[in-house]
């Protein structure tokens, strides 16, 4: 199964950044050897040694739940890494299309978006509005309605996705983020036979969700 192949490398990633970071985190610094008495030397300055110590502090990764899959019939998985004020963001999502978006052709339209995306905070320790972008491999599975064909067709896309949202701390790492984004179909745009009429899978798709998060991090 396609999911599958996603998933599975989806966690591994995860996993593995948590390892890197701990370990990252966990490193002593390295301590200058003793010089003989005999032959005092001043040491030189390394300042990309020096800056490790705020690199660190401003190293996190964290998990994201949305709230609109579950409405939607659905799930989300969903987690980031980040350092300064950019992180590296993965999510899939499987979710049943609502009736104002859905085709008047279709009784239902599901969804399993696979989804990779930069984001860009204003603030540091990733707080505050953030804007991003990215790219995602959807595949929909559309069902016709009986009176237009009885046959169910099965959709892949490669998109495009853009929005913005608001990281607002609640409790330590604990965070929601109202955000909106709006999707565009890059291939898979060609009309759908359904027996009785063609479909034609829709070009942007807005959305609008709330993300529930745990943010791990150094800063302070």
């Amino acid at each position: 199964m396609r999911l599958v192949t996603f998933v599975k490398p989806f966690f591994l990633f995860i996993a593995c950044s948590f390892i890197f970071a701990t370990k990252l985190l966990a490193m002593p610094m390295a301590m200058p050897m003793a010089m003989p008495m005999a032959m005092p030397m001043a040491m030189p300055s390394n300042s990309a040694t020096d800056s490790l110590p705020s690199a660190y502090r401003a190293l996190y990764w964290g998990v994201e739940q949305e709230v609109a899959p579950y409405i939607l019939s659905g799930w989300a998985l969903g987690g980031w890494f980040g350092l300064g004020q950019a992180r590296l963001r993965l999510s899939t999502v499987r979710l049943d299309m609502p009736d104002f978006i859905r085709s008047r052709y279709l009784s239902q339209e599901r969804v399993i978006a696979n989804s990779i995306a930069i984001d860009y905070f204003l603030k540091s320790e990733f707080k505050g509005f953030y804007f991003g972008g990215g790219g995602g491999y959807w595949t929909s599975t559309v069902t016709p309605k009986s009176e237009f064909g009885q046959d169910r067709r099965r959709i892949e896309s490669l998109m495009f996705s853009g929005g913005c949202g608001y990281n607002i701390l609640i409790w330590r790492g604990l965070y929601i983020s109202p955000w909106v984004a709006l999707h565009t179909r890059i291939t898979g745009n060609a009309a759908i036979d359904l027996g009785s009429a063609n479909y034609n899978p829709q070009l942007l798709l807005p959305e609008i969700s709330l993300k529930i998060g745990w943010r791990i991090g150094q800063g302070r």
